[in-house]
């Protein structure tokens, strides 16, 4: 299948790169490696900055369509999509948002959310941190989900990642990754377990393609 036409949403890894680096040398490596590669776009970093890396990603991945950035809202509305407008000369093929639960759907302005981001990207997937959040993002639409475990850093779920996968799996039917506790042993058993792949960041922070050397 020609790499323009492949369905990204099919890949089984996806690898986020370091917060508040705004780095894109992870996610290229990624890219290369028949991965999801997506750029973490950070808290406080420049408009230039960030579409400088954006556009580095976008000029490596070339016609694939196995890239993004990741956004972290962090329940701030000045933090909503749109204010990532003008970041990229083309629409990313994915938004992975975070910070955004939906835990109480009817406290959160999910439309407009959903409506902006997909004026910037092809796929939108949001990282959820339980059930009723996992289950409010499908029936909204959301096109992926990311269960985010306790082992990882920043706002995670209540539970370790393969109990938080146990209590969503039979309810999901969009794709969905695991973040958390993820290594050679456990990234099978979260596929075998119903999940669409897994997700790595910190666990490659000390590879060669790493900016941090």
């Amino acid at each position: 299948m020609p790499e323009s036409t492949r369905n990204p949403l099919n890949e089984c890894l996806l690898v986020v790169t370091q917060p508040h680096i705004c780095s894109a040398q992870l996610a290229i490596a990624a890219v290369r490696a028949d991965a999801i590669g997506l750029l973490d776009l950070g808290l406080s970093e420049t408009q230039l900055t960030r579409r400088a890396a954006s556009a580095q990603l976008a000029k490596a991945a070339g016609a694939r369509q196995e890239w993004g950035v990741y956004w972290d809202i962090f329940e701030q509305q000045d933090r909503f999509p749109e204010c990532l407008a003008g970041l990229s000369a083309d629409r990313w093929p994915i938004l992975l948002l975070g910070g955004f639960d939906l835990k109480d759907l009817d406290s959160h302005p999910v439309a407009d959310v959903l409506t902006q981001s997909r004026q910037l990207a092809d796929h939108v997937l949001l990282e959820v941190y339980s059930r009723a959040g996992a289950l409010a993002a499908q029936a909204a639409g959301f096109d992926g989900l990311v269960l985010k475990g306790n082992e990882s850093g920043g706002r995670v779920s209540d539970h370790c990642a393969f109990i938080f996968l146990q209590h969503v799996r039979d309810a999901l039917h969009i794709p969905y990754w695991v973040r958390g506790g993820i290594h050679p042993h456990t990234a099978p058993a979260a596929t075998l377990a119903g999940a669409t792949g897994v997700v790595l960041s910190e666990q490659l922070w000390l590879t060669r393609e790493s900016p941090l050397w």
